[in-house]
């Protein structure tokens, strides 16, 4: 919350760098603001159009915003520009469960635990994906593990909107 003014700031003083609308942008997402974070993002990308933190933070502000299906091509872009990234492939996994494709999650969200297996949000998507699949029990096995790790969400089961992470 206290960066916001500084990273404000450096947009204005710098409005061509996309570095400094990739921070704000962040920011605004971390402090709960990711209607505002759609436009300061969208500009970072048109900056810098070969950055995956920029994609992935676009994507994750349209998710957080209901707009999954718009998220969709931005996070596949990310994943594209930085294929070592677990956090793009859980984004795109949540934008994948939020239009109803938990097979096509199940693939991202196994992917992010491959490159970071103690991905907490990787693990409550996988077990969300799994049980709107109809495999519980192996659901109920991957939300342990994600309770393990400590996320939040894993610990209220399928009540919790996807999308909306501490991941």
């Amino acid at each position: 919350e206290e960066a916001r003014p500084v990273l404000r700031r450096a947009v204005e003083l710098d409005p061509g760098s996309a570095r400094a609308h990739i921070g704000l942008g962040d920011a605004l997402l971390r402090t709960g603001s990711p209607e505002e974070a759609r436009p300061v993002l969208r500009r970072a990308v048109e900056l810098d159009p070969g950055s995956a933190r920029a994609h992935a933070g676009l994507g994750d502000a349209l998710l957080r915003t209901g707009s999954p299906e718009e998220a969709r091509p931005v996070l596949r872009r990310a994943v594209e520009l930085d294929p070592r990234s677990a956090e793009a492939y859980v984004r795109l996994g949540y934008a994948l469960l939020n239009l109803d494709r938990p097979e096509e999650s199940i693939d991202m969200f196994h992917r992010a635990i491959k490159l970071d297996p103690r991905n907490a949000g990787a693990h409550t998507g996988l077990a969300a994906a799994l049980y709107m699949m109809g495999r519980v029990e192996e659901a109920q096995m991957v939300r342990g593990r994600a309770v393990e790790l400590g996320h939040e969400g894993a610990k209220w089961g399928n009540s919790v909107k996807f999308g909306e992470r501490g991941v």
